[in-house]
């Protein structure tokens, strides 16, 4: 898969360097079709990695293959899938890359979505570094090659950061609803003007939840 994108797009994936090859993570990044699981999979060097997937793709023989191969993890969007998110956590203690979606579903256009709070609750349980992640050009990818014209797909990659309640008590909807458009926004700043959707106006960011990762630091070192 990564030799095709390489021969069939123009691909600016170098920021990917920039995420930990090992260590529990989040990586939260915007959904755009269904290129974007072959996209990070392919590209993300790293052995331990695993994202959040529609249940239904389990379904079909071929994409249930891969989903199986890739050992992702099923969600039923429909409602609470607790098990979900406890193969989630448990990934997480292993030192998994887990890969979320805040959106939830794909926007098919590449237009940045409204996040929902589940992708919080995920992201911020573990108190574990989040590294905001978005990407665009896959939405045209067909469209060109239909054309004979070869598609060019980017990859950004933001400041890791932290979720974190400021002060003290205990973490409320409200704190979470907060935290969502945090994490939002910095999956926004990333992403070209016209694809930053309901997340538009950057006056409108703010930062009181994030603590930002200091670059330099390791990130869940093994022990020696």
């Amino acid at each position: 898969m990564r030799g095709a994108f390489r021969i069939l797009c123009r691909m600016d994936v170098k920021q990917l360097e920039r995420i930990p090859k090992r260590g529990a993570v989040v990586l939260a990044t915007n959904h755009i079709g269904n290129l974007d699981g072959p996209l990070f999979y392919s590209f993300l060097r790293r052995p331990k990695k695993t994202g959040i997937a529609k249940k239904e793709l389990w379904e079909h023989p071929l994409t249930g293959y891969i989903m199986r191969l890739w050992d992702l993890i099923p969600v039923d969007r429909g409602g609470t899938d607790r098990e979900t998110i406890r193969r989630c956590f448990r990934a997480l203690d292993d030192g998994f890359l887990l890969g979320i979606a805040p959106e939830g579903t794909r926007s098919k256009t590449g237009i940045l979505g409204a996040g929902h709070p589940g992708a919080v609750f995920i992201a911020g349980a573990k108190r574990l570094p989040i590294y905001p992640v978005v990407h665009w050009g896959t939405s045209e990818v067909f469209r060109k090659l239909a054309q004979f014209r070869r598609p060019s797909i980017t990859i950004r990659v933001g400041r890791p950061f932290f979720l974190e309640k400021p002060g003290e008590g205990k973490v409320g909807a409200e704190d979470r609803l907060r935290m969502l458009d945090e994490m939002m926004y910095q999956l926004a700043v990333l992403l070209p003007a016209r694809y930053r959707g309901r997340y538009a106006d950057l006056s409108r960011m703010t930062t009181d939840y994030i603590r930002y990762l200091d670059i330099n630091t390791e990130v869940n070192p093994p022990p020696t």
